[in-house]
């Protein structure tokens, strides 16, 4: 729930921003607006660096709780690892659509306005800070079924995907704000690749752990941005970005999401097997669920 928090917190940072940011580029221009946010970033990184972090050794009470309940002896390198892939498959689907491909699509092949393709992208945003509470109480609540909130999701995004492009006609606003929300969960759902750095690496090399999870979703996020790119520029060689453009060239998605899911099935084996020697048993989902109806049923007089 922390990290989904802090996550959200960065959120209301860019929102905040951008409004005056707008004023003061249309007002002063590009350089002086890049000057000021470098100022504000400096003064920024001042205040950061004169608040002092608590020492290892305040931390270490004898009754403290332990950082999760599955820390003690588990260090997993495929948990870490885990971890990125589950980082790289969640979030390259939002970001392909809010850092470069979002607008010319909605506007060059939905056929919608400017405003209508903020309004978007917009909702996009929002839907980070309307599933992020839900996304970190299920981690929280099941931390022996986190891949499979990825994977879950994995399998909705797909679907919204297909929902979009397999018409060859435009798609009215309402089903495009729709398709927006569920492709905006991908933001909070890949925060889960951070918890299993915190599952999973050594105390010590946890700000290693969480460096290797956060770049999984910008190198899937680079793949997906170059490869719509390459095919809308085989698909339409003079530029001229159609609708049967975009569906073909969005199709190529497909090739980070099985790289992705391979990777979380793949190093998911592994890390249960870590989790294994330690004691801790996944147990499968039809086993689990049998479990808990018998702890429900009440016992017979």
């Amino acid at each position: 729930m922390m990290v989904q928090l802090t996550a959200q917190i960065g959120q209301v940072g860019q929102l905040a921003s951008a409004i005056p940011v707008a004023w003061l580029l249309h007002a002063q221009g590009w350089s002086p607006t890049f000057l000021t946010l470098a100022g504000v970033g400096a003064v920024a990184a001042i205040a950061a660096g004169t608040v002092r972090s608590p020492r290892a050794e305040d931390l270490e009470t004898p009754d403290a709780a332990p950082a999760s309940r599955f820390r003690a002896g588990t260090v997993s390198r495929s948990g870490v690892w885990l971890g990125f892939w589950t980082h790289f498959t969640a979030l390259f689907s939002a970001n392909t659509l809010a850092l470069l491909w979002g607008v010319p699509f909605f506007v060059s092949g939905q056929g919608r306005s400017t405003a209508e393709a903020s309004l978007l992208l917009t909702v996009l945003t929002l839907a980070k800070f309307a599933v992020s509470p839900f996304v970190g109480t299920a981690t929280a609540r099941h931390p022996l079924r986190r891949s499979w909130i990825v994977l879950a999701f994995s399998g909705v995004a797909a679907v919204a995907w297909a929902v979009i492009l397999i018409p060859s006609t435009p798609r009215p606003l309402w089903e495009l704000i729709v398709f927006a929300a569920v492709i905006g969960m991908g933001g909070p759902v890949s925060l889960v690749g951070l918890d299993f750095a915190r599952t999973f690496a050594e105390p010590r090399k946890l700000g290693a752990a969480n460096g290797i999870v956060n770049t999984g979703g910008f190198v899937s996020t680079i793949a997906a941005v170059g490869l719509v790119g390459l095919v809308l520029e085989w698909a339409a060689p003079g530029g001229t970005y159609d609708l049967d453009a975009y569906r073909l060239a969005f199709v190529s998605l497909v090739v980070p999401w099985i790289v992705g899911i391979i990777g979380i099935v793949v190093t998911r084996r592994a890390a249960r097997r870590d989790w294994a020697a330690d004691g801790v048993v996944v147990a499968p989902w039809r086993e689990a669920l049998a479990a808990r109806r018998r702890a429900q049923r009440p016992e017979a007089d």
